[in-house]
C-alpha cells in the first residue's frame, strides 16, 4: 500500500478466522484520544471533526468520532461496516492498545479500501495515533 506516513501492520490473525490490522500515523498536530472515561468506554477529546481539517480549535479528536467518520465514508462507497469497538483478540477489560479499536468488515476484499479510509482521515486531521480495521468475515447462524 501506497500511504506516506501511515504504517499498516501485518494482520493479527484471531479466533473464528478473524484479523486485525492496526493503521498508525506517527506524527501530526492533532493526537487521537485514546483515554478511557471512568470505568466506561473510550472517551478523550472532541467527539466531531472539525468542519475545517485546517481548524485547530481541537488539539484530541476522540478515537470512535474517527470511526464513526469512516464508516459513513464507506457506507458511502457501499462497504458494508460489521461493528466499531473491540476489535479481534481484544481484550474488553485492558486499555486502548488491548481493545485493538476497530471497524469491521466482512472481507479481506474490503480491508484495503477501509484501510485507506482510516488512513486518509488521519492524514486529512492530521492525526497522530492508530485505530484499526477488522476483518471478521460473515457469521452464520444456524436454524433450529
Amino acid at each position: 500500500m501506497d500511504l506516506v506516513g501511515i504504517t499498516v501492520a501485518a494482520p493479527l490473525l484471531c479466533e473464528r478466522g478473524e484479523a486485525y490490522l492496526r493503521v498508525e500515523r506517527a506524527v501530526g498536530s492533532r493526537k487521537l484520544g485514546t483515554g478511557r472515561e471512568g470505568s466506561g468506554g473510550f472517551r478523550e477529546g472532541c467527539t466531531r471533526l472539525p468542519a475545517d481539517p485546517k481548524d485547530g480549535s481541537c488539539p484530541v479528536i476522540d478515537a470512535g468520532t474517527l470511526l464513526t467518520a469512516a464508516t459513513a465514508e464507506l457506507r458511502k462507497r457501499n462497504i458494508e461496516i460489521v461493528g466499531q469497538g473491540l476489535g479481534p483478540c481484544g481484550e474488553i477489560k485492558g486499555d486502548y492498545a488491548a481493545w485493538n479499536m476497530s471497524i469491521g468488515v466482512h472481507a479481506w476484499s474490503e480491508a484495503e479500501p477501509a484501510v485507506r479510509v482510516v488512513a486518509e482521515l488521519l492524514e486529512r486531521y492530521d492525526l497522530a495515533g492508530y485505530t484499526g480495521v477488522a476483518v471478521r468475515g460473515i457469521q452464520c447462524a444456524v436454524l433450529l
